[in-house]
């Protein structure tokens, strides 16, 4: 079996890392599997950063699950602040 992975997701301003590099305004999600997370991102903690606070609009289809948790509370294992988790072992679970 495969083992989980945290690969960083490359935006146009590269990738994100910091505590503060991603603010979430709001998130909708509807029963037919659709999960869409809006807010802004801190260009000053990108690996290609820019002078200003960009605004984003996320829409992930076929959602089977999702965890809310606590900034604090996370334990942060991540390579950077917004990555996809290959092989997610929670995942797997479902």
């Amino acid at each position: 079996m495969d083992k989980q992975a945290f690969s960083p997701v490359e935006t146009p301003i590269g990738t994100l890392k910091g505590r503060d590099a991603i603010y979430l305004d709001s998130f909708e999600y509807e029963l037919h599997g659709l999960l869409r997370l809006t807010g802004e991102v801190n260009g000053k903690l990108a690996s290609k950063p820019v002078d200003d606070f960009l605004g984003y609009t996320i829409t992930f289809s076929g959602v089977l699950a999702f965890k809310v948790v606590e900034l604090d509370s996370w334990n942060f294992k991540s390579a950077s602040s917004f990555d996809e988790i290959v092989n997610s072992d929670w995942c797997k679970t479902l």
